[in-house]
């Protein structure tokens, strides 16, 4: 809960949303119940979100803890990662940002076209996969001023419920972006 609320007020502070955390929805937390979207512990290793034009049952935002705090290839590619801020980037895709480093073409990371200009290439960006072309491996994933200034306009009031981060078979994290 600490990581997801740490990662939650940064964007609150930046993109003007309230994220709120629903504890009584903990022990029906699925997108469309109480929540708009989900957030899972999963064992499938790395972290994954969803767009907000993404149909409900696949509002789903999945994190792997146990990868980013004991595989030893994530301290060696991105020595100051933390799980804060792998949240912080998964919740800019619920909010409706895309990866920075879609940008460059030439990029080994390049995904596709399909992107809106927010603000100058910001190479620190959250949204910047560390590890490709471009990005700053000792960056832990906090919003930079840019990040800040070309964030995605919302007017949602995500509320989030979930239990410990530590069960991924038996626990579930949901959040909810609802309209005010």
């Amino acid at each position: 809960m600490r990581e997801m609320a740490e990662a939650t007020r940064s964007w609150e502070q930046a993109a003007h949303v309230d994220f709120r955390y629903r504890p009584a929805a903990d022990a029906d937390c699925r997108p469309g119940s109480v929540a708009l979207f989900a957030v899972q512990p999963w064992s499938t290793g790395g972290a994954m979100a969803f767009f907000p034009a993404m149909p409900e049952s696949t509002r789903v935002l999945y994190i792997d803890y146990v990868d980013f705090d004991e595989n030893p290839d994530w301290k060696a590619a991105t020595p100051n990662i933390t799980t804060v801020g792998v949240l912080r980037h998964e919740l800019g895709h619920v909010l409706g940002l895309r990866h920075e480093h879609t940008r460059l073409p030439s990029s080994v990371c390049f995904e596709d076209d399909a992107w809106a200009e927010l603000g100058e290439y910001d190479h620190r960006s959250v949204m910047h996969y560390q590890w490709c072309t471009g990005g700053v491996s000792t960056t832990d994933y906090t919003l930079t001023i840019a990040d800040q200034e070309a964030r995605a306009p919302s007017t949602a009031r995500p509320r989030w419920c979930g239990t410990s981060r530590r069960s991924p078979s038996t626990s579930t994290t949901t959040a909810a972006a609802t309209s005010p």
